[in-house]
């Protein structure tokens, strides 16, 4: 489950210690206070100058739209991540702490016992 959090101020909100605008779908996912590493993901049809423009040098990996692949960029610090929301673009749909997810682990069973027969047969 995602979890997001914003306290509203006039027409700015902080999420998560972040200036967005109200409506802003830029909220940090999954934040945590030690998070250091953030993927961008913009909204279908940003065009690679875009991000690259967006990113002005400062995301350490970018996506590459133009060729079929994911609007994204990463970046690292949470500095330069707040930096860059500062600009407010349209282009950001939205911006996640980069983590390691995990499949659910398969339930195991040691032994298979047969069925007894029902009571009544």
């Amino acid at each position: 489950m995602r979890r997001v959090s914003a306290l509203a101020i006039s027409s700015v909100g902080v999420v998560h210690g972040i200036r967005t605008q109200r409506g802003d779908r830029s909220a940090i996912l999954n934040d945590r206070a030690d998070a250091e590493e953030f993927t961008v993901l913009f909204k279908e049809g940003t065009k690679r100058t875009e991000i690259d423009a967006w990113c002005g040098g400062q995301c350490s990996l970018l996506g590459h739209p133009d060729e079929g692949g994911l609007a994204f960029a990463s970046v690292s610090g949470r500095e330069r991540v707040e930096a860059l929301m500062a600009k407010r673009s349209l282009a950001v749909d939205l911006v996640e702490v980069d983590e390691m997810d995990y499949m659910i682990p398969d339930e195991v069973v040691d032994e298979v016992q047969p069925m007894s027969p029902p009571s009544w047969a």
